[in-house]
């Protein structure tokens, strides 16, 4: 049931998808060419955690600068994760409607008969 634009539309939300995995824990394939990479937000706020935890000096210009960083780019994927979230429900409703069949992770619609 599924068209050349619901392939499309999937091949759009896996790159989306992708992207929110690099922003969060790094681009593996270019960081293991020892090529440089952002810093992803996994790395930060472990390193800040870790930094810290054990720590009973007051936190630092550059800790609280980190964390603004941090704060800062996970509001922008939250954001994004939350669009996909609504595009990829919009896709299960259109191929629902085209009758295709059902799929882990989706709750079915269901009538007694």
């Amino acid at each position: 049931p599924a068209g050349d634009a619901e392939r499309a539309t999937l091949g759009q939300l896996a790159r989306r998808l992708t992207d929110i995995g690099t922003a969060l824990n790094g681009d593996a394939t270019i960081g293991g060419r020892n090529e440089p990479v952002p810093m992803p937000i996994n790395s930060r706020v472990s390193s800040l955690y870790y930094g810290l935890v054990f720590n009973q000096s007051a936190v630092g210009d550059s800790y609280m600068d980190s964390y603004q960083v941090a704060s800062s780019e996970f509001g922008k994927v939250l954001a994004s994760l939350r669009s996909l979230e609504a595009d990829i429900s919009a896709l299960e409703s259109s191929l629902e409607l085209k009758g295709a069949p059902w799929t882990p992770g989706r709750i079915p619609n269901w009538s007694d008969n």
